[in-house]
């Protein structure tokens, strides 16, 4: 097991982990170690094969670990541990909400056996944090990343792998509310404990040097942001292969580079990129597809083309869904979509759609005031007697 986890998980040689683990399992079969035993080999191979960006996989074997586990003893430290392994996953495949319900419930088993200060607690915070922040609740995150490293700072240190992640979730949550330098230097923190730990071409790397190249970008330092972003599509094509999530993204964040810069035609292509990569890793109906798609129908209506935005927002509105956590995405997307049907000549069909997004933002409360106003100043240009 362990051999799969270095072989899989670390080096990323991950057919090679897949083939350990699997020899692992029918060894445990067949000396029957107990159901534990098979627990942490399904854990080791749902890891492998969310590094290798199978996320579906992925999330099956670790919901099975967790069966396991839970028939043994449902307050056992093994769930908690199976608990944070599959909200990893069901964070990086976009559903915050499920992450979240794994993560309070592992908080609660581990602080029950090891106290409110143990190394996994702060774990389990980073990842709670990165669901947090994916809903939007910014100043709930950062407090669980300052909390999660005071945790480490005190038991594994200031340099470990760990803090590293934190820092690239922190940089992320800057990103977020628009503060790109402070980002940009939480990034560059990361990198640092990240080349020393990984190495500079690792696929770890290369995710914290995606991060800053996108924050280059909206802080508009365009050139030192291409030559990274160019510079992680490469390499994680020869980590991880063109069609993997994680290339998407790369992709993705170059796209919207172009977009900012007014490059739109290659804008589009890199778009496109990001989009074959997702479908060929995560299907054709993935929620990962959401942004990929509204970023290229915003490209289009800078071309000019609202008509063929619309389908592109359209896409993007299917792909999201209308679950609670993706609410203020939704809003945002329908107000987007009226819009390019405005300018596309598609009055009838525009006007639902910003009463639809006017009324999510009144649910969100004082947060979303200015939204409502910005839809009605909007409803009033398009529709003065129809508000």
């Amino acid at each position: 097991v362990r051999l799969a986890d270095v072989t899989g998980s670390w080096l990323e040689q991950f057919d090679e982990g897949l083939r350990h683990g699997e020899l692992a399992m029918a060894v445990i079969r067949r000396v029957n170690a107990g159901p534990l035993a098979e627990a942490d080999v399904l854990a080791s191979l749902a890891s492998i094969r969310w590094r290798k960006g199978e996320f579906g996989p992925a999330r099956e074997l670790a919901e099975r670990a967790l069966a396991i586990s839970e028939r043994i003893d449902p307050k056992g430290l093994p769930v908690a541990a199976y608990l944070r392994s599959l909200a990893v996953i069901l964070n990086d495949s976009d559903e915050p909400e499920a992450s979240m319900k794994a993560i309070e419930r592992g908080l609660e088993i581990v602080r029950a056996h090891l106290g409110p200060d143990h190394p996994d607690i702060a774990r389990l915070l980073n990842i709670r944090g990165g669901d947090l922040r994916r809903l939007g609740r910014l100043d709930e995150a950062e407090a669980d990343y300052t909390h999660a490293l005071e945790i480490f700072r005190a038991s594994v240190g200031e340099s470990s792998a760990e803090v590293g992640f934190i820092y690239t979730n922190l940089g992320s949550s800057l990103d977020k509310r628009g503060d790109y330098e402070g980002a940009i230097a939480q990034h560059r923190r990361a990198i640092a404990i990240f080349e020393r730990i990984f190495g500079p071409t690792h696929s770890r790397t290369m995710g914290a040097y995606e991060r800053l190249g996108s924050g280059l970008s909206k802080a508009r330092h365009d050139e030192e942001a291409v030559a990274i972003l160019r510079r992680v599509i490469t390499r994680q094509e020869q980590n991880l292969g063109p069609d993997h999530p994680f290339t998407s993204n790369a992709h993705f964040h170059l796209g919207m580079h172009y977009r900012r810069v007014g490059a739109l035609t290659e804008a589009l292509g890199e778009l496109e990129a990001a989009r074959r990569a997702m479908v060929a890793s995560q299907g054709p109906e993935s929620k990962l597809l959401s942004r990929i798609y509204s970023g290229t129908g915003d490209t289009l209506v800078d071309l000019g083309r609202p008509a063929e935005a619309v389908r592109s927002y359209e896409l993007a509105l299917a792909r999201l869904g209308d679950d609670a956590a993706g609410n203020e995405k939704r809003a945002s997307l329908e107000i987007t979509l009226a819009d390019a049907l405005v300018r596309a000549g598609q009055h009838a069909r525009a006007l639902p759609l910003a009463r639809s997004a006017r009324t999510r933002y009144l649910a969100m409360g004082d947060g979303a005031k200015a939204d409502v106003a910005e839809i009605d100043a909007w409803m009033a240009e398009h529709f003065p007697s129809r508000r």
